[in-house]
């Protein structure tokens, strides 16, 4: 059929009426842009009208979505240091719809999130508080190619509020740098001391989050101090990882990262969190960090990879030395092909079998056999 140019004239207008309401253009993909000196109160669709935090990203998102049906959408970072961001991504749901934070297409320069002076310890927390452990909720959240650097913690996939199951998520290209109590940007006061405020546990943290991917990422200065230079005097050293993966967090892929320069284990898997893959990563330059804690323990021995979970009366246990909830041994850890240098072992298993949690079931009887824990395979040490 052939538009007459009457009614041509018609669709035109009708498109730029569409543009002038302030909704894309393209149903396929919803793009917003954020940068540095943007605006919250701008449309965000346009680099042109770029917003400025995360939590106004959000808000369009689930405003847009609500009315429109798209099969991605991309959230746009223009070039620049962003200081101080920080979101919680609570209960967002779009229907398995991928969301995508990276640079923005065809922009020059660094995307840097620079959580320095802020008063937010973590930059992003997803949570999922609807349903429980038997429900999945594909949060498909996607973070590529960012320089994320000065928090406490980086990227939480679910937490203690956490109750369904995160899936899908890509974490991909990115630089986490400075992560940890040294670096906590969070500070209070305690007998005249401004004291950075602690309870710095993971860069990445998997809680209750399955079948996702962390992949050819790079982890620099991943460091806690000691417990006693913190506010919250709890966690050390040693309680510091790259990325944990833990309580119920299955069938997830690290592979292809590079860590340097960190205080605890950089990957460390915790109670029930199965079939976990630790593929052709490289682990070196550990630093060995004195305190109390160590001192009383006598000479530790850093590993690369570790599995854990927590049992009655430990005090290394997360809930005020009380746990809460059953914790099992993981089953099914495979670390191949890995390369680690520098003084300290591949893997250990750290597991607590005295007093444990874990329910005496035929199943969980499973979990305590080695054979059944950890395949290593193809992996190199070397102490230079």
């Amino acid at each position: 059929m052939t538009v007459t140019p009457p009614l041509r004239h018609a669709v035109l207008l009708a498109m730029l009426a569409l543009g002038a309401a302030g909704l894309p253009a393209q149903a396929g993909t919803l793009a917003l842009y954020l940068s540095p000196s943007g605006h919250d109160d701008a449309a965000g669709l346009s680099a042109q009208q770029p917003l400025r935090t995360l939590a106004r990203a959000r808000d369009r998102i689930v405003e847009l979505a609500g009315r429109h049906s798209y099969e991605r959408i991309d959230v746009n970072f223009l070039p620049g240091t962003y200081q101080g961001l920080a979101v919680v991504w609570q209960d967002v749901d779009l229907d398995g719809t991928p969301v995508h934070f990276r640079p923005a297409p065809g922009s020059r320069g660094k995307v840097v999130l620079d959580g320095a002076r802020s008063r937010f310890a973590r930059f992003f927390t997803v949570r999922a508080t609807r349903g429980d452990e038997s429900t999945q909720a594909p949060s498909r959240l996607h973070f590529e190619n960012l320089v994320i650097r000065n928090y406490c913690e980086a990227i939480s996939l679910g937490d203690g509020l956490s109750r369904a199951i995160l899936t899908g998520n890509v974490i991909s290209g990115n630089v986490f740098e400075n992560i940890g109590s040294k670096y906590d940007p969070v500070r209070r006061k305690r007998a005249g001391r401004s004291l950075p405020n602690g309870s710095c546990t993971a860069a990445i943290r998997l809680q209750r989050s399955a079948g996702n991917r962390i992949v050819g990422n790079t982890f620099a200065n991943i460091e806690n101090l000691p417990k006693e230079d913190t506010f919250r005097d709890r966690y050390g050293p040693t309680y510091l990882h790259a990325i944990y993966i833990a309580h119920l967090s299955s069938d997830n892929e690290i592979s292809g990262n590079a860590f340097t320069r960190f205080t605890g284990s950089p990957i460390r898997v915790r109670d029930r969190s199965d079939n976990v893959r630790v593929l052709h990563n490289t682990f070196s330059s550990p630093l060995y960090v004195e305190d109390s804690e160590s001192r009383r323990r006598g000479m530790r021995v850093m590993r690369a990879v570790s599995q854990w979970y927590c049992g009655y009366g430990l005090s290394s246990c997360a809930e005020d030395d009380v746990v809460h909830r059953p914790e099992c041994p993981s089953t099914g850890l495979r670390v191949a092909g890995n390369e680690v240098r520098g003084r300290m072992e591949v893997y250990a298993n750290l597991s607590e079998r005295s007093r444990s949690t874990c329910p005496d079931t035929p199943g969980n009887a499973q979990r305590f056999v080695p054979a059944n824990q950890t395949r290593l395979e193809g992996n190199s040490a070397s102490t230079r």
